[in-house]
């Protein structure tokens, strides 16, 4: 493939990729057949492996590992009994019970985020918040990423911030440590796993898309 053709390609894909809000009652949830279940866990790792490509600026050097992102699978043998708990034992009438019930598997992807004690000084303090920076900003491009390869595989994607997931009492029951800080909810759905009685909300700002960002600058301004 030449080097125009994979930028076609490149291009075609993130346009492509777009954010469907899919909800579901969790009592009437549909679980994925147990083949379906295991090929799409296969393709989350495979695509998270790949994801983790992404850049990062330091090292954050937590267990051994440099990346300072994680990614908590849920497949939907857990996000089912999770949508039910949501909604029946916290009462929760918020629409993350739903987009748990309606969607095939969950990825949590969090960041570590780096702290000092509070009598630190200033300039300590200041280079704590710019590695942080560059932290959430590698986790981003890392969410980034596996949406993309999740689309190529045909795979709806909703990016939430979390909600109620986010909270420390979620994570203790997740068991997930609480000195990550949740970056992502990514809930994922196989196209044609629901029985219709779901409701589909697509990004509301899609449409509103310009290049009026763009700004080319062409000269110093020494003075």
């Amino acid at each position: 493939m030449s080097h125009s053709d994979t930028h076609a390609s490149l291009d075609s894909l993130i346009r492509k990729r777009k954010t469907e809000k899919i909800l579901l009652d969790p009592d009437q949830s549909c679980p994925l057949e147990a083949a379906q279940s295991r090929r799409l866990a296969e393709w989350i790792y495979e695509d998270l492996m790949t994801a983790g490509w992404a850049p990062f600026h330091y090292p954050r050097d937590i267990e051994g590992l440099a990346e300072p992102w994680r990614a908590h699978v849920l497949k939907d043998s857990v996000t089912q009994p999770l949508a039910k708990h949501l909604k029946h034992e916290l009462e929760l009438s918020s629409k993350e019970p739903l987009l748990c019930a309606a969607c095939s598997a969950l990825v949590l992807v969090t960041w570590l985020p780096e702290s000092a004690p509070d009598d630190c000084g200033e300039l300590l303090q200041q280079k704590l918040n710019e590695r942080n920076q560059e932290h959430l900003a590698a986790a981003s491009a890392m969410v980034q990423n596996f949406l993309l390869l999740q689309t190529a595989r045909e795979l709806g994607t909703y990016w939430s911030s979390g909600g109620i997931l986010k909270e420390e009492r979620m994570f203790n029951k997740l068991g997930i440590p609480t000195s990550e800080k949740l970056l992502a909810a990514l809930f994922i759905q196989v196209p044609g796993h629901l029985d219709g009685t779901e409701q589909r909300k697509p990004g509301a700002h899609r449409n509103r898309r310009s290049m009026d960002w763009v700004r080319e600058i062409q000269a110093l301004s020494l003075s």
